[in-house]
């Protein structure tokens, strides 16, 4: 099964529409927000938001949510077992600066149709979102936060469905990591799966043992990472998807690894977009720049019917796409394993 389409519609003069967060609400629809601005970190730069209810083949029209007078970003949606939808994002405090943002909420009792004023989550400065909040099944929820200035990851910890938070353990290591994307493995272990800022340039892992107070030294996978976004999700199944990008220098191919024993191993490799292969094949062997060609930022989420939803920026129309697959699309469509 795979399904593609696009969730938003290019926007006039804004070069730049990325970091989307996809959910599969409690209500059937899928939901996606993402920003929109003329070039990361301009102050134009605001979050918007689709819907996509089931049965309907397009996203409706996307809709201004959030803009300020300085840039706002990485907005991140999760749903509670309440019911109530939370978007996290940040806004800058210094203009072109992520180093100097804050992280607010706003939240929804309607499932996005009306939101609350903006709550600041934590105080302190420089720590960003970008993967979705996980409940976790003694009911606490682990958010996990990446630090711009030290190249780490850093977890916020809540008992009370979100009222109040703690800050958790971090994960530091050499090289640096940041943007963890978390799975709760059948034993209550906590898998993260982490970006990584330097060489060599792999996608780290660690675990947490005592949900997301401590965590294991970061390993080395056998992924490698262009210092981009990944994804991490538990199907219903109990097996493991993984987006990320399948290179070590650019952002393509955009690619989900399928693994059937809670990560210790990976069966499947499929690559989603693959780009020109032939674009910067005669480029010298450094890190290349974002540019049109690239697929990346991917946000994953599982539906009412078990399907895998992937959204993601598509960098050739400067758009947010979003893909429908099922766990046999990425076995029939492998192109190696992991073992």
């Amino acid at each position: 099964m795979y399904q593609a389409r696009f969730v938003s519609t290019p926007v006039a003069g804004a070069l730049c529409q990325h970091a989307s967060s996809l959910i599969a609400l409690q209500s059937g629809d899928l939901l996606c927000a993402w920003y929109v601005a003329t070039e990361e970190k301009n102050p134009d730069e605001a979050i918007y938001l689709s819907r996509l209810r089931p049965g309907q083949m397009d996203w409706e029209p996307m809709r201004l949510l959030l803009s300020a007078e300085r840039a706002l970003g990485n907005p991140v949606l999760y749903q509670h077992v309440d019911g109530r939808l939370w978007l996290i994002y940040v806004e800058m405090v210094r203009p072109l600066d992520w180093e100097k943002c804050r992280i607010h909420a706003i939240y929804s009792n309607d499932d996005g149709d009306s939101w609350s004023e903006p709550r600041t989550l934590v105080d302190f400065l420089g720590l960003m979102p970008r993967n979705h909040p996980l409940c976790l099944r003694d009911g606490s929820i682990v958010l996990p936060l990446y630090d711009e200035r030290k190249a780490r990851s850093v977890f916020l910890i809540s008992d009370d469905g979100g009222d109040t938070w703690q800050l958790g353990g971090d994960i530091i290591s050499t090289p640096g990591n940041e943007q963890a994307a978390l799975a709760q493995l059948d034993d209550g272990v906590l898998l993260a799966c982490m970006r990584v800022r330097g060489t060599p340039r792999r996608i780290l892992q660690s675990r947490s043992s005592n949900g997301g107070w401590d965590w294991s030294p970061a390993e080395l996978t056998p992924f490698p990472n262009p210092d981009a976004g990944i994804d991490l999700i538990r199907l219903p199944n109990g097996h493991i998807v993984l987006a990320f990008n399948d290179s070590g220098l650019e952002r393509r191919p955009l690619s989900l690894a399928l693994s059937i024993d809670e990560g210790a191993s990976w069966c499947a490799v499929a690559h989603l977009e693959v780009g020109d292969p032939q674009a910067g094949a005669t480029a010298p062997r450094v890190i290349a720049p974002v540019g049109p060609n690239a697929y990346d930022y991917p946000s994953l989420a599982v539906d009412r019917a078990g399907l895998l939803q992937i959204s993601y920026s598509y960098r050739p129309e400067r758009r947010i796409k979003h893909v429908s697959i099922d766990e046999t699309w990425i076995r029939a469509h492998s192109v190696r394993n992991h073992a």
